[in-house]
């Protein structure tokens, strides 16, 4: 973990809390009268509730929407990543024909019987119709091209329809990498609000299995473990950086909406509690509320330890 590394990390999350922050205040002054030179605490309580769960839920929204802009930034001007569709050989199976004519991974087959092939879908159907029938096909190999023949062997397999098809097959497989297709702004906006969208149901899908039991420092996370995710993303670059802040800035929104003390979650609990009632709920409830909570996250808390470490606990009392 380097100097840069924290450094970094401290930068984004100082970033996306400044944007969280801001949603509040935009939201607050534009449309509410809040300022910076007025009291918040009182300016807030004395607007009507659906003013004030507006600007609670400010701050996650403006996290959600950097991200779907992040994420169209990269959309637009890199690309979406999808398979890569080249002829790229990724795999050589030994004792098949394409391994007993030389063929290694990392070759390009650029064509079959001397007819250019662009995708590996292209080059496979025209093996597929020659079991047991020569083929020549042109290989490229460090920018230099050659010539090699050989026989594919004669397979089986099942179609969609379920019919038994026989096939040449000389025992290669593609490269598995990933391509950038740029997209058009309008396309990219969507499939950044599709990422975005998706994330955060995956994040409340965690957070559920978390609450139901499933204490998992993998679903958790902490400040180390983001450190060191962001790591890689420093080394490969400035888009792989903006992608990982568009991920943070999401899982920042999310964990604020969450039902707990001291988050925009737990104050938006009682708004709707307000809302439902008609009258808001008193400050003593509210704190007493609050401290419930606290005591109940400090017993689960102690509860995963206990899980975690019971035998060595076990063990060490047998030794008093």
């Amino acid at each position: 973990m380097t100097i840069l590394t924290i450094i970094s990390f401290v930068l984004i999350v100082g970033f996306l809390i400044f944007i969280h922050r801001g949603g509040h205040f935009v939201v607050g002054r534009a449309f509410y009268g809040v300022d910076q030179h007025s009291d918040f605490d009182l300016s807030f309580t004395h607007l009507s509730v659906w003013a004030r769960i507006a600007i609670v839920l400010a701050g996650p929204a403006a996290n959600f929407l950097l991200a779907v802009l992040l994420f169209w930034i990269v959309f637009a001007f890199v690309g979406s990543p999808v398979p890569s569709v080249s002829t790229n050989v990724g795999l050589v199976m030994e004792g098949f024909p394409a391994a007993e004519a030389g063929i290694v991974v990392g070759d390009r087959i650029v064509a079959v019987n001397g007819e250019p092939v662009e995708t590996w879908e292209e080059m496979t159907k025209r093996i597929h119709t020659r079991p047991r029938q020569k083929v020549r096909l042109t290989v490229e190999r460090r920018e230099k091209r050659f010539e090699t023949i050989l026989t594919p062997s004669r397979s089986t397999q099942q179609d969609v329809a379920g019919r038994t098809l026989t096939i040449g097959f000389i025992g290669l497989h593609p490269s598995g990498g990933l391509v950038y297709e740029r997209l058009d702004p309008l396309t990219a906006l969507v499939e950044a609000g599709k990422r975005s969208f998706s994330r955060i149901l995956t994040i409340f899908q965690s957070v559920w299995k978390t609450m139901a039991g499933a204490f998992s420092s993998q679903v958790t996370g902490g400040p180390i473990p983001m450190v060191q995710m962001i790591a890689p993303q420093v080394e490969q670059g400035s888009f792989s950086m903006i992608i990982f802040t568009a991920l943070l800035s999401i899982n920042l929104g999310v964990l604020n909406l969450l039902p707990l003390p001291f988050l925009d979650g737990g104050r938006l609990c009682f708004l709707v509690v307000e809302l439902l009632r008609g009258r808001p709920v008193s400050l003593t409830v509210q704190r007493t509320v609050q401290w419930l909570i606290v005591a109940l996250l400090v017993a689960l808390m102690m509860l995963a330890v206990y899980l975690a470490f019971r035998d060595e606990i076990f063990q060490f009392l047998k030794t008093l």
